[in-house]
């Protein structure tokens, strides 16, 4: 007793409704079925930056038609006219008219809308790192944030930032804005994941905790799998892209 208010265990009150009870058991399908996207996004970067098959520069002299195979382990091995071999230290290219791309069936990546090839190669990787760079300055801000706001106002919100950064890539055809939009998904990633898992652990008895903190995992393992799927059927990264938006518009209630 303090002040004539009785003080109750959380983890009594939660015995009442089961262990776990349906109650329990509903929350905790709809918060781990967060990691679907965030499994996504993870490894979507993979089909984001697939090379194409062959580029060649609009403006060659000669044969316009004479693409180069670009099925090295770099994004580009060009050894034709002015474009310079990719293992050279000059890696400039001059294309004042761009390039050409030819992707496998209907493929295409960021390669071929922002012309990341060449001396522009290494952005493809350093898009990637950007993307986990937000999930680093995202870690400590996400356990102060959920602690201060709480768990469920700061997973809607975060989840709302996530959304909207995600029908932004949709419309992004420059690097810029694409790295910056990615950062951001990969900084609210970083925020839904510490407050969704915190919430649904919450809700799950003590000693139910970490078998059921196991056994969510396998909805990101089901994620990783959904996005071979995704990449296998769209191809197109603007078309998987799309994909995401909608599903994360349309998961917007489960959360609520």
């Amino acid at each position: 007793m303090n002040g004539g208010a009785e003080y109750v265990d959380v983890d009594e009150v939660l015995a009442i409704l089961g262990n776990p009870g349906p109650f329990q058991i509903i929350q905790f399908i709809f918060l781990s079925s967060i990691y679907l996207p965030l499994s996504i996004n993870d490894y979507v970067v993979i089909f984001f930056g697939i090379a194409p098959l062959f580029v060649s520069c609009s403006s060659a002299p000669g044969d316009h038609n004479l693409y180069h195979p670009a099925n090295s382990t770099s994004v580009a091995n060009f050894t034709s006219f002015n474009i310079t071999p990719w293992n050279s230290e000059d890696r400039t290219c001059s294309c004042p008219d761009g390039f050409e791309y030819v992707y496998p069936g209907r493929q295409w990546s960021i390669i071929g809308d922002m012309d990341l090839v060449c001396d522009k190669s290494p952005l493809v990787n350093l898009a990637t790192v950007i993307y986990f760079l937000g999930w680093v300055i995202a870690s400590p801000i996400s356990g102060w944030a959920t602690d201060h706001f709480g768990r469920r106002p700061t997973l809607f919100v975060s989840y709302g930032v996530y959304t909207v950064s995600q029908i932004g890539l949709i419309f992004s055809r420059d690097y810029i804005s694409f790295t910056l939009l990615r950062f951001t998904v990969g900084s609210a990633r970083q925020i839904m994941n510490t407050a969704f898992f915190v919430l649904m652990m919450e809700w799950i008895p003590p000693n139910k905790r970490v078998l059921w903190g196991t056994f969510s995992e396998n909805q990101y393992n089901m994620g990783l799998l959904l996005t071979a799927l995704i990449g296998f059927l769209l191809q197109n990264w603007i078309h998987i892209q799309i994909f995401i938006a909608v599903f994360c518009v349309t998961a917007v209630p489960l959360f609520w």
